[in-house]
């Protein structure tokens, strides 16, 4: 019982799978352009008496760190699915619990227990 993924079968997961990965290139490239905002060395005028110099430095070091966190998990989120896609993970679990569900007793014109 082998597990491969046809190339349609890949095409139609990527295509279902399109939404998220779009998704997930956006927030990636709004992170790229929030990041050289954090290199701005002292607050905006409108702020600076409100805000002292310490707190700012401190807030701009968390934000360039936080971005930067956020842009690895991303992109290695990014990778992971593609991986599970091509790999057959997805196909593997649908099929494994659409099993399960009619050994259950769910009846198959109630739930769609395979692509």
């Amino acid at each position: 019982m082998g597990w491969k993924v046809t190339f349609c079968e890949c095409l139609r997961l990527l295509d279902l799978n399109f939404c998220g990965t779009t998704h997930r290139c956006s927030r990636l490239f709004r992170s790229t352009r929030q990041l050289p905002c954090y290199s701005i060395p002292a607050p905006p005028a409108a702020l600076a008496e409100h805000i002292p110099d310490e707190t700012y430095k401190k807030s701009q070091a968390y934000g360039k760190d936080k971005t930067r966190f956020s842009l690895f998990k991303q992109a290695y989120s990014q990778v992971l699915n593609a991986a599970f896609i091509a790999g057959g993970a997805y196909k593997w679990a649908w099929t494994l619990t659409g099993g399960w569900m009619a050994k259950m007793g769910f009846a198959g014109d109630r739930v769609v227990s395979r692509l």
